[in-house]
């Protein structure tokens, strides 16, 4: 983006409000904020919206921290003693 060799940026996204709030995954905001920093369009490509008003109407999934800090058992940061 920084050198002009883009476009536009354009998505998939799991679903949408009414409102035109994207709904969707980590790493879809940063990529967002990216196209208006560089004046690029942001566009999502998704089912047409039916089931919410807004975004806040959407409970947000959140996983065990175990899923990233752990593989096969073994932690991934280490010993330390120090709490997450």
């Amino acid at each position: 983006m920084a050198k002009g060799e883009v476009n536009a940026v354009i998505v998939g996204a799991d679903r949408s409000a009414r409102n035109g709030d994207v709904i969707n995954k980590v790493g879809t905001y940063p990529l967002a904020l990216m196209a208006k920093e560089y004046g690029y369009h942001f566009m999502r490509w998704c089912k047409i919206p039916r089931s919410v008003e807004t975004a806040d109407d959407v409970a947000i999934e959140e996983r065990p921290a175990s899923e990233v800090l752990f593989f096969q058992g073994q932690s991934l940061i280490g010993s330390s003693g120090r709490g997450v």
